[in-house]
């Protein structure tokens, strides 16, 4: 599979995610809201929560075995082998020991005050065994097979393991949701989510074994002191994954205490967009990082910056317009949505839509750390921002309410994006590559103008839609003024690259699960 291809194949998974996120989300609230109370939802949604926060540190370590693949030159599958049957002695011992934390803080007092129950509710028990079990179920089953797909990305088949992604993600949105309107409470739900992951990632590992052997991966006797060694670089980033990720998801979990299940699904509902896109957008520019690695690692520095300033255009300008739209309809929209349960903060929801764009700013950045695995520069970021939260959160929350807790994401992110740029330019001044510091101030600038617009919007709603016209030819002009930024050799290896999608597209080639 040609480059193009595979970047088509890879971006059109990444718009599907974004499909399954953000229908499933419009479909699924009001679907839950009607059979289920909001104090209900809320412990739904912090029991979805905690199962990912369980799951962070391993896939921060998956992350780490995938880069590492990725930086082995192409045809060596004897270490890519190795790597990933050195890679289960470490995940037994590691299971082992996270089941045992877990299995320990399920049976203490802080469940119950953590997920705002009773020490006598009903919902207590079924929640302690449906996230032990569907914790099991991770260790047991989606771990090994998300390890051989990271192992599988990293010789070219990228796009198999991002279509895949989206049939679980599919399963898990609407599995529980089937088992709701059938009259399904928590229990019900939980293994409903239960059976159909297991169900696709069964058929799932029995494709990428079929995969790897194909490819040459063959069995090898694991070396229990490499796998745990990269454990050991694997955890580093996990937790600054988790320092991340509790500022994403995981944030739920601060709040649901702080602010109770009803104002949690109120704030869940106001960020399930901005959460959404901001998934999609990981989805739609990780294609582009083994191409960028691979750039990097033959030292081709003028394809590695043209894919750089890519990832800059699709993560910011392009995006752009819709959040102006999706600011100017949204109101009466999420009335509609959450069945007028839910009441509706406009300057929420443009600090949360400005941490989407504040990230896309650093995509391409965060890709260069993430490819190099730059464990302290991802560590030293999520600290330092997850403090900026936390700290403008408890202070501004008392005061303000939801709008001071979407300040704070939004600052947060900011912040961290900042951190990624700076890191990323010093790492290519290091090594004789040209950053593309012209084209990220422009879209910079774009975004500026953006906020601002958004904010116009929100205080004169009525305006909505003129404002967002008005918004277009501005968004035109800082196009021009984008590719105007970068040279001529650049602008053609890009109008090259997008030639080979456009044709490929326009044969009607398909993206399939090979």
């Amino acid at each position: 599979m040609s480059i193009a291809r595979r970047m088509l194949s890879g971006n059109l998974a990444g718009l599907a995610s974004i499909g399954i996120n953000l229908g499933g989300q419009i479909a699924l609230v009001p679907i839950f809201l009607q059979h289920w109370s909001a104090a209900q939802y809320g412990v739904w949604l912090g029991l979805v929560t905690a199962l990912a926060m369980i799951q962070i540190a391993d896939n921060a370590h998956l992350d780490y075995l995938g880069f590492e693949c990725m930086k082995l030159p192409s045809g060596d599958r004897a270490q890519r082998s190795q790597i990933l049957w050195d890679t289960l002695p470490a995940l037994g011992l590691s299971a082992i020991a996270e089941l045992i934390l877990l299995a320990s803080l399920l049976l203490s007092p802080l469940t119950a005050a953590l997920f705002s129950l009773s020490a006598g509710s009903a919902d207590l028990p079924v929640l302690q065994l449906a996230l032990g079990g569907l914790a099991l179920l991770w260790y047991v089953v989606q771990f090994p097979v998300q390890l051989g797909g990271r192992v599988l990305a990293s010789i070219g088949h990228y796009p198999k393991t991002a279509w895949w992604y989206v049939v679980n993600q599919s399963a898990q949105a609407f599995a529980p949701a089937i088992a709701v309107i059938f009259g399904g409470g928590l229990a019900e739900a939980a293994l409903a989510y239960a059976g159909g992951v297991l169900l696709v990632q069964i058929v799932c590992g029995a494709h990428y074994a079929r995969v790897a052997r194909a490819e040459g991966l063959e069995l090898r006797r694991p070396n229990a002191g490499a796998g745990i060694a990269r454990l050991g670089g694997g955890m580093m980033l996990g937790f600054g994954s988790l320092l991340e990720n509790m500022q994403l998801a995981g944030f739920r979990l601060i709040l649901l205490p702080f602010l109770g299940p009803v104002r949690l699904v109120q704030f869940s509902t106001m960020r399930t967009v901005a959460n959404v896109v901001q998934q999609g957008l990981i989805v739609l520019v990780n294609p582009s990082i083994p191409e960028l690695m691979r750039f990097v690692g033959d030292r081709d520095a003028t394809r590695a910056r043209m894919v750089m300033t890519g990832m800059i255009y699709v993560a910011v300008l392009a995006m752009c317009p819709g959040f102006v739209l999706l600011q100017a309809v949204v109101r009466p929209l999420f009335r509609v949505w959450t069945l007028g349960k839910v009441a509706f903060d406009p300057l929420a929801f443009v600090a949360l839509s400005a941490s989407v764009l504040f990230m896309g700013l650093a995509q391409s950045s965060r890709a260069i750390a993430r490819g190099n695995n730059l464990v302290g520069t991802q560590t030293g970021a999520s600290f330092l921002s997850g403090v900026i939260l936390l700290g403008l959160t408890f202070l501004t929350a008392p005061r303000i309410g939801l709008f001071g807790v979407a300040i704070s994401v939004a600052t947060a992110e900011a912040v961290r994006s900042g951190l990624f740029v700076l890191a990323a330019r010093r790492w290519a001044c290091r090594n004789d590559f040209v950053f593309p510091l012209r084209p990220l101030l422009l879209a910079t600038g774009c975004v500026g103008i953006t906020i601002a617009v958004m904010v116009a919007i929100a205080l004169l709603p009525r305006l909505g839609l003129l404002l967002a016209g008005l918004y277009v030819p501005l968004w035109g002009a800082m196009n021009v003024a984008f590719w105007g930024t970068i040279d001529e050799a650049e602008r053609e290896g890009l109008r090259r690259m997008a030639g080979k999608l456009t044709r490929r597209f326009g044969r009607g080639g398909r993206p399939v699960i090979e």
